[in-house]
């Protein structure tokens, strides 16, 4: 549930965008549209998600914790019925490999989402599992730091 990235000196300049859903990162926008086009079920209702491209889709349940500890607990009760659940991020994958069988079910890691640390010393920052690449680079750049290798949709 928490990823150490290694960080790099900053060596360019970087705006920060306005707040707006115009100005939104398309990892952002997505994880604002799968959210917000996601109900809450109830436990035996199955969810349609589609993916931002619209090629790919898949009829689950979905669980979208609001704590580390919820994420656990979701994962020890699915674990203690050897049933498998599958992560799921902004679901920006135009392939699909983030998609799981219809009936099964995913667990959404996006409201799990802050920076819990920037070790300046050693060069490393510690997230929780939905932090998006833009909220690990605003925590960064304060400390004159970067990531060495920004995924396409940063």
């Amino acid at each position: 549930l928490l990823r150490v990235a290694r960080a790099a000196p900053l060596r360019h300049a970087r705006t920060t965008a306005a707040s707006g859903p115009s100005n939104w990162t398309p990892l952002a926008a997505a994880a604002a549209l799968l959210l917000a086009t996601q109900t809450k079920a109830e436990e035996d209702e199955l969810e349609n998600v589609v993916n931002w491209s619209g090629t790919h889709a898949c009829s689950v349940h979905v669980k979208t914790p609001e704590t580390r500890h919820e994420a656990i607990q979701i994962v020890a009760e699915h674990a203690s019925r050897n049933e498998r659940i599958r992560p799921v991020g902004g679901a920006l994958s135009p392939n699909g490999l983030a998609f799981a069988e219809d009936g099964s079910s995913l667990i959404n890691l996006a409201l799990l989402d802050k920076v819990l640390n920037v070790d300046v010393e050693n060069r490393t920052v510690t997230v929780e599992a939905g932090c998006r690449v833009e909220q690990v680079l605003e925590a960064l750049e304060p400390h004159n730091l970067t990531l060495e290798n920004l995924a396409s949709i940063a």
